[in-house]
């Protein structure tokens, strides 16, 4: 459950990228488009290194070693066709498992239209998992990649469905007895 690196050629070029922490994934899939617009290409790519023609891997974190290292070989692609292959290389390795993820199905019995408290700035599936001490704040920003966070919030509440159903069935049981059954 360590943020895993990838490595991708896309128009001839060769990358090599690591999962954002699940901190930084969860900031970009929350990001409001009213706020600031677009995620930026160097955003996309912060983690993400290019080889250059001589063999040395260059950060893309920066606008101006996009505009330097981010095109086709041969030219046969225009610069900003090669620079969405490559966000989108990213972001299909980080963020593709969106795509079929489901929630644990919770009863309709256990939903209420309670509006739970949360904390501002700290997205839910964070607070959650630090809330239950399942991951410190620092292991979000840093070790775990979204998928990890994703999947021990998934563990969470799969536990927390079970400790309902649990406790359901215990008070019916003790109801049963109660009336002499």
């Amino acid at each position: 459950m360590a943020r895993e690196r990838f490595e991708f050629v896309r128009c001839g070029v060769h990358y090599r990228t690591q999962e954002f922490s699940a901190t930084e994934g969860l900031a970009i899939t929350s990001h409001d488009a009213k706020k600031g617009g677009p995620v930026q290409p160097h955003h996309w790519l912060r983690l993400t290194e290019v080889q250059t023609p001589e063999g040395e891997w260059v950060s893309l974190s920066q606008p101006r070693n996009i505009d330097a290292y981010v095109k086709a070989i041969p030219a046969a692609v225009a610069p900003h066709i090669a620079l969405a292959e490559v966000i989108d290389a990213v972001r299909g390795y980080n963020f593709d498992f969106l795509d079929t993820w489901k929630p644990v199905p919770v009863p309709t019995r256990f939903v209420t239209d309670l509006t739970p408290r949360k904390h501002e700035g700290v997205h839910p599936i964070l607070s959650r998992l630090e809330g239950e001490h399942l991951a410190s704040r620092r292991d979000l920003q840093e070790f775990y990649s979204l998928r990890d966070a994703f999947g021990m919030f998934d563990a969470s509440c799969l536990r927390a469905v079970n400790a309902a159903l649990a406790a359901e069935k215990a008070e019916l049981e003790a109801k049963r007895k109660a009336k002499g059954g």
